[in-house]
């Protein structure tokens, strides 16, 4: 069972992280572990799950763009932008 958003903030504040709001911030529990390979030969796959402590929702992934996505959906991360290179 994950920890709840308030354990995870007194861990942050007791390592002496920023302190905000609760209702400001996003964390989010991310698991990832290699699959199982049927051969030595076979590809390694990756899995993953991530959780957002605020609202409990919890997504599996097999890509880190799907991660990414996940994120972006429920906290105050914006869209990605064109590089101006």
């Amino acid at each position: 069972m994950p920890p709840s958003a308030k354990t995870v903030a007194f861990l942050f504040q007791a390592a002496g992280a920023m302190t905000v709001d609760d209702d400001e911030r996003d964390i989010f529990i991310v698991r990832v572990w290699r699959e199982p390979r049927e051969s030595a030969d076979a590809p390694v796959e990756c899995r993953g799950v991530a959780e957002h402590l605020r609202s409990g929702q919890r997504r599996f992934f097999r890509h880190i763009d799907d991660l990414d996505d996940f994120i972006r959906q429920l906290s105050c991360f914006e869209e990605r932008k064109p590089s101006r290179r």
